[in-house]
């Protein structure tokens, strides 16, 4: 039962900050990592992360070899644990067809969703694929996680003063916290906890604990509103 109720304090926290700054996280840009030249394919990567129901890891890639290319596909390497094992796992391979290409500046863009708050710190490795006649070519691989993402953004935050960076620094300490939460429950690689490189102060960013909700949805009339939702 302690298990169950640290997980669900967390979930409730991590969804407190996730609403207070939801508009934030849409704007930024997220960081670019270039994929070394290989003799095949070669394209400069830039990677963001997106929130929903689930974490994403969202990539645009940029051509720059000569070729016609065609037939896109985004292969992904995603690093799977076990059910309740701390260092068993394997790799899935997937590969994502859907994109949507922006003339304007050229990139094309892939969705890898569905990693769940056990998963942030799990490796993802990423290779944009495409065909010439019929022979298929490939970049080398990206590695990057949802793990990696929030460090980024927390060093890149750090000296901020703007309210709006400082929200988004707690929010990826709040994500951290409650990915390392999730881990433990699940039991999933225990021995790396999404948050075990933060810094002291950093650890300090995380929001307070709601151990009293007050912010209540009110649910009935306008008029005459009775009762309340709470997100718990």
């Amino acid at each position: 039962m302690k298990k169950i109720r640290g997980i669900k304090k967390m979930n409730r926290k991590l969804l407190g900050v996730l609403l207070a700054v939801t508009l934030f996280v849409s704007c930024f840009e997220g960081f670019e990592v270039k994929a070394a030249p290989t003799q095949e394919l070669v394209a400069k990567c830039n990677v963001t992360c997106e929130f929903d129901s689930s974490f994403s890891l969202v990539y645009y890639y940029t051509i720059l070899s000569t070729g016609d290319f065609k037939d896109f596909y985004l292969n992904v390497a995603f690093q799977k644990y076990e059910k309740n094992s701390a260092t068993s796992y394997s790799w899935k391979n997937i590969n994502i067809t859907d994109y949507t290409y922006d003339s304007k500046t050229k990139q094309y863009r892939f969705v890898f969703d569905g990693i769940s708050a056990a998963e942030m710190g799990n490796r993802v490795r990423a290779r944009l694929c495409a065909k010439i006649d019929t022979q298929v070519y490939a970049s080398e691989y990206t590695e990057y996680n949802i793990k990696k993402y929030a460090e980024d953004v927390l060093f890149a935050k750090a000296n901020s003063n703007s309210d709006a960076d400082k929200k988004l620094c707690t929010l990826m300490v709040d994500m951290l916290n409650y990915g390392a939460a999730a881990q433990a429950y699940f039991g999933q690689n225990t021995g790396n906890p999404a948050n075990k490189d933060l810094t002291s102060e950093q650890k300090a960013l995380a929001s307070q604990e709601i151990t009293n909700p007050s912010g209540c949805l009110n649910k009935g009339s306008f008029s005459n509103p009775t009762g309340c939702i709470c997100f718990l």
